[in-house]
């Protein structure tokens, strides 16, 4: 454990998860979902400030330079919902799943996660891990519906000098 700049860090913990076959409904609304383009960037880019409160060019800029593959999900023609992801060899992974919080419960989440499954299945992945924070019991269910099972853990250091409280509440 190595402290932050106020001499304290506070860790998470997150359940590393495999899927090691391509589940076999991966069937999602193509009309709401799609893969993010080059000209979608400085919408996912403002999505995610404000979703996060944070600045996010420099993350999303640096992931898609690497080559991340990204998903949004559209109501209305405004991004209500962003999700990433990435293939390394015969590797998937899946990242950064997020839906605004007044479009969730309708199905976008899991058509985010079922267009990445899909696309990195379609791509030679023999498999594909996620991490989910312990506490975001939406996550770790939309994980295990997929045929996610828990491989290992691991422990992340937040800059934060204090836990967010948060609500285990399932709608």
């Amino acid at each position: 454990h190595v402290a932050n700049q106020r001499g304290v860090g506070i860790d998470e913990t997150f359940d590393v998860m495999l899927v090691r076959s391509r589940p076999e409904d991966l069937g999602y609304d193509t009309s709401t979902v799609s893969r993010m383009k080059d000209t979608d960037i400085g919408a996912v880019e403002a999505f995610l400030a404000d979703t996060y409160g944070v600045p996010c060019k420099r993350w999303l800029g640096a992931a898609w330079a690497a080559g991340d593959l990204g998903w949004i999900a559209e109501e209305n023609d405004k991004i209500v919902g962003v999700a990433m992801a990435t293939v390394v060899g015969t590797r998937g992974r899946l990242h950064s799943l997020t839906v605004k919080a007044d479009a969730r419960n309708r199905g976008l989440g899991t058509a985010l996660y079922r267009a990445r499954l899909r696309a990195l299945f379609e791509l030679g992945a023999e498999g594909v891990l996620t991490e989910c924070a312990t506490w975001n019991v939406a996550a770790l269910e939309l994980a295990r519906r997929h045929g996610f099972e828990k491989v290992g853990a691991m422990y992340v250091e937040s800059a934060r000098d204090a836990r967010i409280e948060r609500k285990l509440v399932r709608r």
